[in-house]
């Protein structure tokens, strides 16, 4: 990268540095996230995070964030949660001044919550709804907002950086097999040894100018 009419060293190491990281991080991302895509149609993963709340000597209560890959879909819910005892807590049971804590579980097929409301809207179908969601029962009461998005959506975000990479890399090569430069295309049939637009040297010479190893003297005899 020129700085000023000069080629910096630094600046294009630091450069690929980056693009470097970005790439492997993505990768990485594109794989996990693929991952739980695949496995949300034989179950669901869930990330939860649980903040216990005031309650009663016969309720446990907390409120609840939760990321859920559910049936395709990946379900982001914020909502309270209450579970009722048949005795009442002692003080010192009392989960009231308890830190927020975090928790991953994974329920199989079918479950409650499992299928996502009717669609009404084109929003709804391509699968970004936002409803609210409940259950109650004789031990147990749950209220969530829900909003959720295609599970292949963020695949296909993590999966643009490792593409470019690899478009950059087949790109240079078959610049590099034509006679023009891996970096900026320009034709180098006149200038076969430095691109005169960038200032990137052929590998051929680059390897030309690597530097030698100094030869060895033998030190001379007493």
């Amino acid at each position: 990268m020129p700085i000023g009419g000069v080629h910096c060293p630094a600046v294009r190491r630091l450069r690929h540095i980056l693009i470097s990281t970005t790439t492997v991080l993505s990768t990485l991302l594109c794989i996990a996230t693929t991952a739980l895509w695949l496995r949300s149609y034989w179950g669901t993963d869930c990330l939860s995070r649980r903040t216990p709340v005031a309650s009663s000597p016969y309720a446990v209560s907390h409120y609840e964030h939760q990321i859920a890959w559910t049936h395709g879909e990946i379900r982001f819910s914020s909502g309270e949660q209450s579970y009722y005892l048949h005795s009442p807590l002692s003080d010192s049971a009392a989960p009231v001044t308890a830190s927020a804590y975090w928790s991953w579980s994974r329920l199989g097929v079918g479950h409650w919550g499992w299928e996502s409301p009717p669609a009404h809207s084109l929003r709804d179908r391509l699968g970004f709804q936002s409803y609210h969601s409940g259950l109650s029962t004789s031990f147990s009461d749950s209220h969530h907002d829900v909003d959720t998005m295609p599970a292949w959506l963020p695949v296909a975000l993590f999966a643009i950086p490792p593409a470019l990479f690899v478009r950059r890399r087949i790109r240079a090569r078959r610049r590099a097999q034509t006679g023009h430069c891996r970096r900026c295309g320009y034709d180098l049939r006149a200038t076969p040894d430095r691109c005169p637009e960038c200032g990137t040297l052929t590998a051929a010479t680059a390897g030309r100018r690597a530097p030698a190893a100094a030869p060895h003297r033998t030190p001379p005899e007493a």
